[in-house]
């Protein structure tokens, strides 16, 4: 609601894009039908990682794939789930199981778990040099001409 009140931001094919929690948050939107929305990423969906700050430490994943699956059964929408091999928050066999819930309870979602990235996966999102990795991914996804610079594909119109 606030993004589309904005000046200058189109109410309608809004494409909704989340990391980390909000990646798990854009999910969780995928099952509310919001008209406004044509489609949605999410770029290492998940949440509660790290637990007590250890890599791939969480207190309930299993708690994890259940949301997955709920959120799925009443999805909407379109989305692109993108992980890493070496993200260190969720790990390629937890995003697959929520992936897995995901689409078996009727979602709809292209999974794309990527090579390693830095030293964290779970960072290639917001890090430099990152959106020359997803960047053509997501082009692809949405159906734009992927040979387009992230920049212009993502530039307001």
């Amino acid at each position: 609601d606030y993004a589309t009140a904005l000046p200058g931001i189109a109410d309608k094919d809004v494409v909704v894009v989340g990391q980390s929690a909000g990646g798990l948050g854009a999910v969780a939107l995928s099952s509310l039908g919001d008209p406004r929305v044509t489609a949605l990423v999410s770029m290492a969906g998940g949440d509660g990682g790290h637990l007590n700050r250890v890599a791939h430490a969480m207190c309930q994943p299993a708690a994890l794939v259940r949301a997955a699956g709920r959120f799925g059964a009443t999805a909407h929408r379109p989305m692109l789930w993108v992980y890493t091999e070496n993200d260190s928050y969720f790990a390629p066999d937890l995003a697959t199981a929520m992936h897995r819930a995901y689409v078996a309870a009727g979602g709809r979602a292209e999974p794309a778990l990527l090579p390693a990235w830095g030293r964290d996966g779970h960072l290639l999102f917001s890090a430099r040099g990152g959106s020359a990795v997803w960047g053509r991914l997501v082009a692809e996804f949405l159906g734009l001409k992927p040979t387009l610079p992230v920049a212009s594909v993502l530039a307001p119109r």
